[in-house]
């Protein structure tokens, strides 16, 4: 431990908290996925599957900007709540006027 880093107390949660059940879910997937590779091969159910995978990429495409909208408003909200907005360029100044003579 490195001298003033304080370590976590916080107990945190096992990513694989049960390995049998995720290794049959990872061999299930890779099951499925070696099926869908062989079905392929039949110009018939590749029709199929590419209708099934373009309607999937359109919703998927919606889904996301959507959710970046959705993002980038909230953390709108919150920077204006939190502080002032500030702009990327400096504000400009008047120029300054010369005094007048009488």
């Amino acid at each position: 431990m490195r001298a003033g880093c304080g370590m976590s107390r916080v107990r945190q949660e096992a990513v694989l908290a049960a390995p049998a059940r995720d290794a049959a879910l990872t061999a299930a997937v890779l099951a499925l996925t070696a099926v869908v590779f062989a079905l392929v091969a039949d110009h018939g159910v590749l029709a199929r599957i590419q209708h099934v995978d373009d309607a999937w990429l359109r919703l998927l495409g919606t889904s996301c900007a959507l959710l970046a909208a959705v993002v980038v408003n909230r953390l709108q909200r919150r920077r204006g709540a939190d502080r002032p907005r500030r702009s990327a360029h400096p504000p400009v100044s008047a120029p300054a006027r010369p005094a007048d003579r009488r």
